[in-house]
């Protein structure tokens, strides 16, 4: 009898732990994409395919949040789309090169005319203080984005 007791709540713990394919910092809100039959969700011109997607409940209304770096290469910047960082905050800006931001994509140190932001998805973050910051007006700093190379 207790055996039964205990796999009964076993079984009952495991039922009611739901699993995300991805960390809620890894995830955009795609509530009111369209889904498909075949379970992917179109949102922002995106698919998420079944399984990169989850519903989710926050503040008493159900979503549905996407996981857009699985099957994608994903980059962080840490201001807003349109925003820049300058004076260690991030303010808009009509800079073109925040709009859309696409820095110059490298095959070793060898610029290509690839648009970064066809090629890469980019994750919006306000947690500057969590990654490394480059310095890009330093002479001495300098990052090379690598094109991916699929086999």
């Amino acid at each position: 009898m207790k055996a039964t007791s205990a796999l009964t709540r076993l079984l009952f713990l495991v039922y009611s732990v739901s699993c995300s394919p991805c960390g809620r910092l890894e995830s955009l809100n795609i509530t009111g994409g369209v889904e498909f039959s075949n379970g992917s969700v179109i949102h922002g011109g995106l698919e998420y395919v079944s399984g990169a997607w989850y519903d989710l409940e926050e503040d008493g209304a159900l979503i549905r949040l996407g996981c857009p770096c699985i099957g994608r290469v994903c980059l962080w910047k840490c201001c807003g789309e349109g925003e820049a960082f300058s004076n260690k905050t991030c303010a808009a800006t009509d800079h073109a090169a925040a709009n859309p931001f696409s820095p110059p994509i490298f095959r070793g140190k060898e610029p290509l005319d690839v648009a970064a932001h066809s090629s890469f998805f980019f994750m919006h973050s306000r947690l500057c203080d969590e990654r490394y910051l480059v310095d890009t007006s330093s002479p001495t700093e300098r990052i090379f984005i690598q094109q991916v190379m699929w086999l």
